[in-house]
């Protein structure tokens, strides 16, 4: 009997403030969770899509993303995930 098998897990902690979005850590941690058989949220998989163009908090996108939460425009950060 797996308790954990098919729960989900949301790799929560810093990506703004973080060297490396917070990559490397969740990277680290994801095999290790899911030979549990827990499906994993992972923030910086996340996709927000303005339009026909997808964003999310790190590498590149990350400064359009912080002037759509510091503008306030709440309904353009919905998202999806990979």
């Amino acid at each position: 009997m797996n308790y954990l098998n098919n729960k989900k897990v949301y790799l929560s902690g810093p990506i703004l403030n973080s060297a490396d979005d917070g990559v490397k850590w969740r990277e680290h941690v994801t095999p290790r969770l899911q030979a549990f058989g827990l499906e994993i949220l992972d923030p910086c998989k996340k996709h927000i899509a303005l339009g026909d163009e997808k964003i999310n908090e790190i590498g590149e996108s990350k400064k359009k993303f912080r002037e759509l939460i510091l503008n306030e425009k709440w309904e353009e950060l919905t998202y999806s995930h990979d």
